[in-house]
């Protein structure tokens, strides 16, 4: 694994590096993970919502313009994301079912 620090790798990253993202991202997944499980409550949906918010980070990198905010920042993303996933859950559990045709 790169032993550079992540505000290096961060620069790296905006000059294109997918290595340098990737390095970052095996850093920080699990951090991401772990909130992503505690919301969620559920390993499948947490390992996807992790990922999902770790390939956001990588698509939105350019947003982020001070390097040392980067954990924060991926933070977020991955509770938002979690916050989407609880709010499509809620409304599924209020959609009323209709009785199957006899």
């Amino acid at each position: 694994m790169d032993d550079r620090a992540d505000d290096s790798l961060f620069l790296a990253c905006r000059r294109s590096d997918k290595a340098a993202y990737s390095t970052l991202a095996q850093r920080h997944y699990r951090r991401v993970f772990a909130l992503c499980l505690g919301m969620l409550a559920n390993v499948h949906d947490a390992e996807d919502v992790a990922q999902e918010a770790l390939l956001k980070g990588f698509q939105n990198l350019q947003g982020l313009a001070r390097p040392e905010r980067f954990e924060p920042w991926i933070l977020r993303i991955a509770k938002n994301l979690c916050l989407d996933v609880l709010r499509r859950r809620k409304r599924a559990r209020k959609l009323p079912v209709e009785p199957e045709p006899t």
